[in-house]
C-alpha cells in the first residue's frame, strides 16, 4: 500500500438525516482505500464578522484509528477538530476540540 493523502473530489453533500447542505472533500489515505470525507456546514448569507455554529461531519473508514481537521494553514499553534472510534465495539464516535501545539 502507498500512502497517498491527496483530495480526490470535491463536492456538495445534503446528509439526508438532518438535511443540512455541506461543502465536501475526500481525501484518500491510501490508493487501494476508501477515501476520508471531511465536511463542513456554514450557514450562507452571513454579515461580515457575525457569530455562527458550524456543523463537522468526518467519515472515514472503520480501520482508520482518528481523524483531524484543523482550522488554519497548519496544525500548529491552531485549533484542531478530532474525531475518533469507539473502543468498545459501539459505532459512535467521540469528537474533541483541541488546540496543536
Amino acid at each position: 500500500m502507498s500512502l497517498s493523502l491527496v483530495v480526490a473530489a470535491s463536492a456538495v453533500y445534503r446528509d439526508p438525516d438532518t438535511g443540512l447542505t455541506f461543502a465536501s472533500d475526500m481525501v484518500r489515505y491510501y490508493n487501494d482505500k476508501p477515501g476520508i470525507y471531511y465536511r463542513l456546514a456554514i450557514p450562507s448569507g452571513l454579515a461580515s464578522y457575525t457569530k455562527f455554529d458550524t456543523v463537522i461531519q468526518i467519515v472515514a473508514p472503520n480501520d482508520v484509528g482518528w481523524a483531524g481537521m484543523a482550522f488554519g494553514a497548519t496544525m500548529s499553534r491552531n485549533p484542531l477538530f478530532v474525531a475518533y472510534r469507539a473502543t468498545s465495539g459501539a459505532s459512535a464516535a467521540t469528537g474533541s476540540v483541541r488546540w496543536a501545539k
